[in-house]
């Protein structure tokens, strides 16, 4: 384990009489992307009455996200601190920053991937929801972008991909652009469960726990805008269509970890057979429409693919290498 923080603080920004919110970046081996989000970071909006620091947990046991966290000029805007979490997984690193945010009496935890970025008023947008819904949990949007074209795209174009207004309650929660209360997490000692460690779904395993637990639902933000930076790979057809197999495959291993193989084998046959019908439709229509249509129609049936392939034991294990840079 290794622990650092920057020297150089804006004394005006610390308040430590006020309630601590801690953003928490996971990351691993993304040293252009980490970067980029840590750059961005140091040009967030500081919300008032608030204690801000930011945490970055570093996947890699050989400390590789080090020198770009300590090259990075968010330090003279928050209080940061760099840890090593050594066993790899996401489900390690994001227990990691539960861990390191609790112990520093942190009341708020945000997170944000290693390959997201915030838009200025990102926080204080996201605590403004929260104040005005009471709410303990608020999820808000993540809008992908184009990595290597980061430099000349327009970020007042993009869009994200759910128009629902903000206070609409939210179903399942994810940990791309969240800020939830840490009471009853800690109250229940709440974990990421490791069996998510390289398939993902930890975050929303962990969510609806904690939704359980707290007896209220998270509540939708559309203000507090994260962007995500995505390589070209994952953009073209070809990746869409594998992470939507892969997907596929990866949330029959979601369903069978909490319930039994025959009620897995019936939720998902039916789900298969419904979503190859639907995508079908969606291909003929989109051959004569429009190539949105017929790109979403194949993605239907690749996701249905995906539910057989995984109810025959097929697994994937998608983020045990990152994939960009």
């Amino acid at each position: 384990m290794s622990i650092s923080q920057h020297d150089a603080i804006d004394e005006d920004c610390a308040q430590p009489d006020s309630p601590t919110v801690a953003i928490c970046v996971a990351t691993y081996m993304r040293p252009k992307m980490l970067g980029h989000c840590l750059n961005q970071l140091s040009n967030i909006r500081l919300p008032d009455s608030y204690r801000v620091i930011l945490i970055v947990v570093d996947n890699d046991e050989k400390e590789s996200a080090r020198a770009i966290f300590e090259a990075s000029p968010v330090g003279r805007h928050l209080e940061c601190h760099y840890v090593v979490e050594p066993e790899r997984g996401l489900s390690q690193v994001r227990n990691r920053c539960l861990k390191e945010a609790i112990a520093r009496g942190t009341e708020w935890l945000a997170f944000m991937d290693d390959d997201e970025f915030p838009d200025r008023d990102w926080l204080a947008t996201l605590l403004a929801a929260q104040a005005r819904f009471q709410a303990k949990i608020v999820q808000a949007p993540v809008i992908q972008v184009p990595w290597e074209d980061l430099a000349h795209f327009d970020l007042s174009q993009a869009r994200p991909k759910s128009n629902h207004p903000s206070g609409t309650p939210v179903t399942h929660v994810n940990a791309g652009n969240v800020l939830f209360h840490l009471a009853e997490v800690k109250r229940y000692d709440l974990r990421f469960d490791p069996y998510f460690q390289f398939i993902a779904g930890e975050d929303h395993d962990f969510f609806d726990r904690l939704v359980e637990h707290q007896g209220q639902r998270a509540i939708w933000c559309a203000e507090a805008l994260a962007y995500e930076a995505v390589v070209a790979d994952r953009l073209n057809l070809s990746g869409r269509l594998s992470r939507s197999y892969s997907g596929g495959i990866a949330n029959v291993a979601k369903f069978r970890h909490r319930h039994s193989r025959t009620a897995t084998a019936l939720y998902f046959l039916n789900k298969s057979f419904f979503k190859t019908l639907t995508g079908t439709v969606k291909v003929l229509v989109g051959l004569v429409t429009s190539k949105t249509r017929l790109r979403t129609g194949l993605r239907d049936v690749a996701t249905a693919v995906g539910y057989l392939a995984g109810l025959t034991g097929r697994q994937v294990q998608n983020y045990r290498t990152p994939d960009g840079q």
